[in-house]
């Protein structure tokens, strides 16, 4: 993951609901759009990429549904470290650290 990737992504929309942090990125990299999910109550998070021929929107509204049906599993400890290995991981960058 390069210094460039990781100032390229943008926070295009963010929402709160009983503790669940929901937040829409856009990676100016190379143009992907993902979903990033924290729940400060369990401190599980996960992140969706947005497929391609989806609403954006609709994930970023929905995204429960989103990873089920795209079986994302959630993983437990503090939601910005748990980003955090979700990128390094990959090798790309998916949620601002």
């Amino acid at each position: 993951m390069t210094a460039d990737s990781l100032t390229s992504i943008r926070e295009l929309d963010c929402r709160w609901t009983n503790g669940i942090q929901v937040r829409l990125l856009w990676c100016e990299f190379d143009g992907r759009v993902s979903v990033a999910v924290v729940d400060t109550t369990s401190q599980e998070s996960f992140r969706i990429d947005v497929p391609d021929g989806e609403r954006p929107l609709d994930v970023f509204y929905h995204p429960f549904a989103y990873a089920a049906r795209q079986r994302v599993e959630r993983e437990p400890g503090d939601g910005l470290e748990v980003a955090s290995r979700m990128e390094s991981r990959e090798g790309k960058p998916g949620a601002r650290p």
